[in-house]
């Protein structure tokens, strides 16, 4: 299992042997989880861009990264995209840096 931490925000679980990513609440009064994603391949690590608010992993199996947007649309919804499946050979890690310093 991995664990990425934004600051005032639940904490984002990967359970690697069951391709999940959840969200847990872990304040007293509210232990709620929720299933943010639920793939076929073997996660090996999580990166949170804390700026635009988006989750990325690798997914060693499938040989790709992946991005899930954390803001849900008025269905509750959350999208899911494959940033690149070529390419690829046994991807393990995924770092992020979200501050643009040439805009």
């Amino acid at each position: 299992m991995h664990v990425d931490i934004a600051l005032r925000r639940p904490v984002l679980l990967a359970f690697r042997s069951v391709c999940c990513i959840c969200r847990k609440n872990l304040s007293a009064s509210d232990n709620t989880s929720t299933t943010l994603s639920v793939g076929t391949g073997l996660i090996s690590s999580i990166a949170f861009d804390w700026i635009h608010n988006n989750l990325y992993w690798t997914d060693s199996s499938n040989d790709r990264i992946e991005v899930l947007g954390m803001a849900a649309d008025d269905s509750g919804q959350h999208w899911e995209r494959t940033l690149i499946d070529t390419g690829l050979d046994d991807p393990h890690a995924v770092v992020v840096d979200p501050r643009d310093r040439h805009r």
